[in-house]
């Protein structure tokens, strides 16, 4: 009876072993016999930059004056597009910068110190998160780090405020993404002399050019278009508050950016409305 009991046990147990390796065998089977899925973007991912495309930006800066001359900036940024439907850029940027401009004054006399401003050299870096075609023509979140250096030149005459700024930065994809390239940038701005109301509006206008080395070519399909493939036009409204410590924002913006060669149009026009807000403080 022992003996029975321990043989029916026995096959039991081996039935049921025999019955789940069948049983994974055939679903392994099935699996491996199933190619994985085509990729297929979404209508947001389509649409995203795409010629007529709107987005909303925002923008935090906040600006620390150090001792000697000196100040950093901190900088995050985040950028919904797809018509204010997708989420797809997130910045956060720490910029040191030294002005010369007390120098440059007491040493050279070139400029009269009720016009210059400002002349500033500064170095920094960026680190970024974007949804971003990948090499596989695949639409993913991908990462960059964007090492940079800058010279800003600020003058100013009776209200009216004049800059420039000339940017080089360095782009350095993760393996998923394009080569690492280095691009330069290129802003004008201009702040008007009008104040409305007790806020102190005032409206301002700025532009900025952007190159790069071109790297597409048939034999390279999944290389970048260079020389100047972008430009970032605005249009805005701002006003300070406490003691010009807080400054506030609001623009529009027209952003041009370069296609492919055979691409129609060539010239893709994307429209975004944007908040800027600036905290400054003394250390």
């Amino acid at each position: 009876m022992k003996l029975f009991k321990k043989n029916f046990a026995f096959n039991v147990i081996a039935g049921i072993g025999i019955f789940s390796c069948t049983s994974m065998e055939a679903t392994l089977n099935k699996t491996s016999s199933q190619s994985p899925a085509p990729y297929v973007p979404s209508k947001k991912d389509m649409q995203l930059n795409a010629n007529h495309d709107h987005g909303f930006w925002a923008i935090q800066q906040f600006n620390v004056d150090l001792p000697r001359n000196s100040s950093f900036l901190f900088l995050t940024e985040q950028r919904w597009g797809s018509d204010y439907k997708l989420f797809w850029y997130q910045k956060y940027e720490l910029i040191f910068t030294y002005d010369l401009s007390k120098r440059i004054s007491s040493y050279f006399g070139l400029f009269p110190k009720t016009i210059f401003k400002e002349f500033s050299l500064g170095s920094g870096c960026a680190q970024i998160s974007q949804i971003r075609k990948n090499t596989h023509d695949e639409f993913k979140w991908i990462g960059l780090t964007r090492p940079l250096i800058q010279a800003e030149l600020k003058l100013e005459w009776k209200g009216w405020t004049f800059g420039q700024r000339l940017r080089g930065e360095y782009i350095s994809y993760n393996a998923s993404h394009n080569k690492s390239h280095g691009t330069c940038r290129y802003r004008l701005t201009l702040n008007f002399p009008l104040k409305w109301t007790e806020l102190d509006i005032s409206p301002f206008i700025s532009n900025e050019f952007f190159f790069r080395a071109n790297t597409y070519s048939k034999s390279n399909p999944h290389g970048l278009v260079g020389i100047f493939h972008e430009d970032r036009l605005r249009i805005g409204l701002k006003s300070t508050f406490l003691v010009d410590k807080l400054t506030v924002e609001a623009w529009w913006q027209w952003r041009p950016l370069k296609q492919k060669p055979g691409t129609h149009p060539l010239w893709f026009n994307t429209y975004q409305i944007g908040a800027t807000i600036l905290l400054s403080w003394a250390y």
